[in-house]
């Protein structure tokens, strides 16, 4: 290992007289990357001879034992080999080796072996630490890309030191995971802070989507692997321009530039567990972590209208209520996707961490209800302001009907285009339903909240014509559904 180390280093122009571990962690982390390569690989070698020598040496102790030889020890010999030395056994001969002679040179020949294995890990594991310790003389960020082809380097060096020895190689595999938490940690703060500073400039419009991410999209409806996700077939096609609405699940969503962020990083969290799959408990926790912060952000800056002291909105309008409850709505289809990445790479023993995806779920559902909430209550602003000075006398339509209907169907043009059919339905039964309550308000104020023998038929002729107009112009509007429930009985106990 020193000879590996020396002639890799021999090439390097150090500035000043530096002890070899100040060498070495001075080296970029290319270099040192194809250092620990070469030790690794020189060091696997090493200790494959020496496994191959000690078979060797077992047989000949096997032998004076006359003992038949297992096929563990005959597996570095050819098939005829194998039959001439088993053949030699002869039962009449006594042996040169009593029993307990026997086992103490076994058990003396594996101890070389295993002690040599654990001395090279030791070693190897002294290179790795020098590699993690802070006081690198080159300040380093940690490269994902490096760490997975260093994790891959381990891994095969363990491997290697189970098959000589038959044991876990979980000291030099233990090495990594500090490497590996921090370098976790620092992916996962490095896109926290992205997505805070977007949402903190987050204007709340509407975004192109660029091919690229409908086609990550497209990949993730199919259930394909984080890196498939990601794989781009081709260069950029000119065909492909950007799109007004992102198709997911053959729904059309409206997105913002701080959405298509977090499906980024979506990806990129689920690419990571993929990559350094012992720290999937870690890399879960962080990734609903930052979903949250998202879902958190938008509630505050939205629903909260902390936009407006943020980046000097006027106000929130229903337009960015919708669009905020589309964006919610995108990571609740990326959420089944995220939860079979992490189910594929999580130990049994683990799969009760996944409830922290159902409770994200739950978490962003409210959310969304709370902003249909907000928008029917915004409405209901409207009704009773509009129709506080309402009075049953003609003209019909009176003032507060057509502004109680403009506004209506103002709602409907801004929503239509940004909620999914369903919500836009169960938006408008809750508005319809507060129609239906201050009206009925205005209703019992004036007297007129009967239909027995005391009904004036010129009052109540007025309050008809009132309600048919109101009726008829939000009925043809689309996806709000059927409103006869609501208003078939309006003005009767």
């Amino acid at each position: 290992i020193k000879q590996i180390i020396a002639e890799q280093l021999y090439d390097a122009n150090f500035e000043g007289d530096l002890k070899l571990d100040e060498q070495i962690r001075s080296l970029t982390p290319t270099k040192a990357l194809e250092l620990i390569k070469n030790v690794f690989q020189g060091a696997s070698k090493l200790l494959e001879k020496l496994g191959r020598a000690n078979n060797l040496i077992k047989c000949v102790i096997t032998s004076a034992a006359n003992k038949p030889l297992s096929e563990e020890l005959l597996e570095c010999f050819s098939d005829h080999a194998k039959m001439t030395l088993n053949s030699q056994k002869d039962p009449e001969v006594s042996s040169l080796l009593s029993d307990t002679d026997f086992s103490r040179m076994m058990a003396e020949s594996n101890d070389v072996v295993m002690t040599s294995v654990e001395i090279a890990q030791s070693q190897c594991i002294k290179i790795l630490t020098l590699r993690q310790q802070k006081n690198s003389a080159v300040n380093e960020r940690l490269d994902q890309n490096i760490h997975i082809k260093l994790s891959k380097l381990v891994e095969a060096f363990a491997v290697t030191c189970e098959k000589l020895t038959n044991k876990s190689s979980h000291p030099i595999r233990a090495s990594l995971v500090g490497q590996s938490r921090e370098l976790v940690k620092q992916f996962h703060q490095e896109r926290l802070t992205n997505i805070k500073l977007l949402l903190e400039n987050e204007r709340w419009v509407v975004a192109e989507v660029p091919a690229d991410f409908q086609r990550m999209v497209d990949n993730i409806v199919k259930n394909c692997s984080p890196s498939e996700v990601v794989a781009r077939k081709g260069g950029k096609n000119k065909n492909n321009p950007p799109k007004s609405t992102l198709t997911f699940n053959g729904k059309q969503y409206i997105v913002t530039s701080t959405l298509l962020l977090v499906i980024k990083i979506v990806v990129e969290y689920c690419q990571c567990v993929v990559d350094i799959p012992v720290m999937s408990k870690d890399i879960l926790t962080k990734t609903v972590e930052n979903l949250k912060q998202f879902n958190e952000g938008t509630f505050h800056l939205v629903l909260k209208a902390g936009a407006i002291k943020n980046i000097g909105l006027k106000t929130i309008t229903a337009k960015h209520l919708g669009i905020a409850s589309q964006s919610l709505s995108v990571v609740l289809q990326l959420l089944p996707w995220v939860r079979s990445v992490f189910t594929a790479q999580l130990p049994r023993t683990q799969y009760l961490l996944l409830d922290q995806i159902n409770i994200l779920e739950t978490d962003i559902q409210d959310h969304m209800n709370q902003i249909f909430s907000k928008l029917i209550t915004i409405m209901g602003d409207v009704y009773r302001t509009s129709l506080q000075n309402w009075q049953p006398k003609p003209p019909t339509p009176s003032h507060a009907i057509t502004i109680a209907t403009r506004q209506t169907i103002k709602l409907h043009e801004a929503l239509n285009s940004l909620l999914q059919p369903p919500e836009v339905q169960l938006v408008f039964r809750g508005v319809f339903c507060l129609f239906r309550k201050y009206f009925e308000e205005q209703l019992t104020k004036h007297g007129l909240m009967n239909s027995g023998s005391d009904r004036d038929p010129k009052r109540h002729g007025i309050v008809g014509a009132e309600l048919s107009h109101f009726i008829d112009s939000v009925s043809y509007l689309e996806c709000v559904g059927d409103s006869d429930d609501i208003f078939h009985d309006i003005g009767t106990r």
